[in-house]
């Protein structure tokens, strides 16, 4: 998903789309091409952190795309771009990285991002450091033209509006987007086995030997291989519940943007329990995939600020919620497990700047659970010495 810079203005009539280079430019200058903003893609995900590396993984995290007015107004309504997309359950959706206060959302050669090699986080070296590749061997934000492509799963479809509410979404709200493009049979490759077990690749419908693709000797032994620095899929983290934690999420719901929203049909009271469910599980995988950066997950914890967990926060939708490794300390060895357990420790609803633009709260309530954790493991302890007495 992208995160954090200005969004492409949208037009109150069909913009007119250039489809060749544009006018003016000089022998030997960058080549560009002027495109149309067809919608937006509101998501669960104000930033970028917690934003899942690939939708999919999330299935439960939801999402809308809203068609631009100038289409909605278009003659014969927005009903007409959309007209047969409900007969795919499964959507690409191309859309700009223009939330991301690194990337410029229309290419300038004086400040859009040109450099040729980037650090993608799972790429490290012996010693631990980042190492470099091309960006285009990278899915990096941070590339020549932001362009980001994802996989949804498509939920439910209002003509009339002009939106589509999908799910597995992996995207900053507020995001453009520039197409929308029905998931073919086709676009499914198998994947090579790797380190004794398949990688997670999501193929919505295996290739049948019915298919025009699967006659062709060439396609039918075309397998998926991925480079050897991209981790294998480990299984999905535990995530723990602290104290109420379950019942301030709960109290969220009536003021959740997508948990319910128009796909949750009736109105009844089991509408808003199974949007807290699926609220739930949305917010379990989000953590279940492990946010944190490769390199947050090596660090040791020791030093002057060393805890005994350690504390992050993200925001998704109305909340915002704060979460620990839970464990027995910070050694190498818990460190380095296949899988973190992560337990929430506290959900609250979100403000406007969000649950990272400051941090006070997160070291009080650090303190305030420490200390109460540490009075927990006097008296347990002064217990069992009253015991021997």
């Amino acid at each position: 998903g992208g995160a954090g810079g200005a969004g492409v203005a949208g037009a109150a009539a069909a913009p007119a789309v250039s489809v060749g280079p544009c006018s003016g430019a000089k022998p030997g200058a960058v080549e560009t091409f002027a495109m149309a903003r067809v919608g937006t893609l509101r998501s669960s995900f104000p930033a970028a952190f917690g934003c899942p590396r690939q939708g999919l993984a999330a299935p439960s995290v939801r999402g809308r795309i809203e068609l631009e007015p100038w289409m909605v107004a278009a003659s014969g309504g927005a009903g007409q771009f959309l007209d047969g997309l409900e007969g795919f359950s499964h959507v690409w959706v191309i859309f700009l990285f223009d939330q991301n206060r690194h990337s410029s959302a229309s290419f300038d050669p004086s400040s859009s991002f040109l450099r040729p090699m980037v650090k993608p986080p799972w790429l490290t070296g012996a010693d631990g450091k980042r190492g470099s590749c091309g960006v285009f061997a990278t899915r990096s934000p941070h590339r020549p033209n932001p362009i980001g492509l994802t996989v949804c799963r498509v939920d439910h479809i209002d003509h009339a509006a002009g939106t589509v509410f999908i799910s597995g979404v992996d995207v900053i709200d507020g995001s453009a987007v520039l197409d929308i493009k029905p998931y073919h049979p086709i676009d499914s490759i198998p994947t090579e086995p790797t380190a004794g077990q398949p990688f997670a690749c999501p193929a919505l419908r295996p290739i049948d030997d019915g298919d025009d693709v699967a006659r062709s000797p060439h396609v039918a032994a075309e397998v998926a291989t991925f480079a050897s620095w991209l981790p294998p899929p480990k299984p999905r983290s535990a995530v723990q519940w602290y104290g109420n934690t379950l019942e301030e999420l709960r109290g969220l719901v009536p003021h959740c943007t997508f948990y319910p929203d128009a796909r949750d049909a009736d109105e009844s009271e089991e509408r808003l329990e199974r949007a807290f469910r699926t609220l739930r599980a949305a917010v379990e995988e989000v953590l279940g995939l492990d946010p944190r950066t490769p390199q947050s997950r090596g660090k040791s914890g020791s030093g002057a600020t060393a805890t005994t967990h350690r504390y992050w926060a993200l925001d998704f939708d109305a909340a915002s919620v704060a979460f620990r490794l839970a464990g027995g300390g910070p050694s190498a060895e818990w460190e380095n497990a296949p899988t973190a357990t992560f337990e929430v420790v506290k959900v609250g609803r979100r403000g406007r700047e969000g649950a990272r633009a400051d941090k006070a709260w997160l070291d009080a309530l650090r303190n305030e659970l420490e200390a109460d954790t540490s009075a927990r493991d006097g008296e347990t302890s002064a217990g069992v010495e009253g015991c021997g007495e």
